[in-house]
């Protein structure tokens, strides 16, 4: 099988690790971030390796 990565952004950390841990049990590698300003950081630095972003729209907005 081959591991994808997947970022997972949501607001609520429960929510995500609940992803998380399904990605866990089928072997692939979960990134979780809370912070919109942490998901633009993860995109830009590993945007090569990324396979999917789950992505919860009330993450909220990049300040500045």
């Amino acid at each position: 099988m081959i591991v994808k990565t997947v970022v997972i952004a949501a607001r609520e950390i429960a929510l995500a690790e609940r992803f998380a841990d399904a990605l866990a049990s089928a072997e692939h590698r979960a990134i979780v971030v809370t912070k919109y300003e942490a998901l633009v950081e993860q995109l830009v630095d590993t945007s090569d390796r990324i396979d999917l972003v789950i992505l919860d729209l009330q993450l909220g907005t990049c300040k500045g």
